[in-house]
């Protein structure tokens, strides 16, 4: 006689609660991720949250105007494009914060920033968008919805994060209104920190 020991039913609220708790731990990580901007990049961070706010805002229409599901595979591909638009934003303050310290007015500096940032940013998208355009041909369901996120996210962030952010700061200074890259506590910060990273590659491999 078969004994039952367990016995479980899924249904489709299942799917439901896994769709919930993504959307939340994207909503906290964005919010996480514009306060820290604020905090240690002071007004250059808030102009760096308006750009990525942009970049979700275009992220979700697109979305919508092709009609794909909002899955999980999908926020996954919004929170990596997410992250690629805070770390260009990353690449660009620090530029911008180098030249403003060697003496360059900040107008100049801003310039100056952006102009040196410009390839890392965009080898860092184009390699990643190499890697989506792979998963969009060749994978299939939820693994092509991720790649096809991912590749239009990642339009959209190197838009925002260099022409949408540059346009903010050019807005800003022809109002004269005071732009500052940091505060007294997170300027120098990471001043004068050297790491071996050469060093530890055995380790690290």
């Amino acid at each position: 006689k078969t004994q039952v020991i367990e016995e479980q039913v899924i249904g489709p609220s299942l799917g439901k609660e896994s769709i919930k708790a993504g959307l939340l731990s994207l909503i906290l990580g964005v919010i996480l991720v514009f306060l820290f901007m604020v905090g240690y990049y002071s007004t250059s961070g808030v102009i760096a949250n308006l750009a990525m706010f942009l970049n979700l805002f275009i992220q979700i229409c697109v979305l919508i105007g092709l009609g794909a599901s909002f899955t999980l595979p999908a926020m996954a591909g919004i929170v990596l494009t997410l992250a690629m638009a805070v770390d260009a934003n990353v690449i660009i303050n620090e530029r911008v914060r180098e030249e403003v310290v060697r003496g360059k007015g900040l107008r100049l500096a801003v310039d100056e920033g952006y102009k040196h940032s410009y390839s890392a940013i965009f080898d860092g998208n184009l390699t990643t968008m190499a890697i989506g355009v792979v998963l969009m041909v060749f994978g299939l369901g939820p693994i092509q919805g991720f790649g096809r996120v991912l590749v239009f996210g990642l339009m959209i962030s190197m838009y925002t994060a260099v022409l949408v952010s540059r346009v903010f700061f050019d807005f800003a200074f022809d109002r004269n209104i005071n732009v500052h890259f940091g505060n007294k506590y997170t300027m120098h910060l990471l001043k004068g920190i050297n790491f071996d990273f050469m060093g530890k590659r055995k380790i690290t491999y």
